[in-house]
């Protein structure tokens, strides 16, 4: 009997440290993904629609973590995926996460016109992000009408 109730334990011990591991990446990872895209704790907020005091107990690595549909919206604006949010990438060897741009990188270009968005110009394209395909292409008919009649 107290071998089951010791395996147990262990059993939830790990269950627990598992959880507050993945809790420190998610915290790790959306400050690096803010802070390479130069956006304020509140950019991020606004554009998330969230409270600025919800988001930074997010970044906070002693409050709570997002709940998983914020995680999505969170990765819909960065363009990476969820699993991306909850892994340790810094000690990830995997290519299919981003890293930081080298010369030879085949996504070099996409990389340096984003760079060259200002601020105001990515939180637009964060909030794009979010939008499912058909709402994007009304976004899109609505710059060109607009176009149009600056014309």
């Amino acid at each position: 009997m107290k071998q089951k109730i010791i395996g147990e334990n262990m059993k939830e011990t790990r269950i627990d440290n598992n959880q507050e591991k993945v809790k420190n990446n998610i915290k790790t990872n959306i400050v690096e993904l803010r802070k390479a895209n130069k956006l304020s704790k509140r950019d991020v907020a606004n554009v998330l629609g969230i409270n600025e005091n919800t988001y930074r107990i997010w970044e906070d690595p002693k409050r709570s973590s997002p709940k998983m549909h914020n995680l999505v919206k969170i990765a819909q604006i960065y363009n990476v995926s969820c699993d991306f949010l909850l892994n340790d990438n810094i000690n990830d060897t995997r290519t299919d996460i981003p890293k930081k741009v080298s010369a030879s990188s085949p996504d070099d270009e996409k990389k340096k016109f984003l760079s060259s968005l200002d601020k105001y110009e990515r939180l637009i394209v964060m909030k794009i992000r979010q939008l499912d395909p058909d709402e994007r292409s009304k976004v899109n008919n609505l710059i060109e009408e607009l176009l149009e009649e600056q014309e």
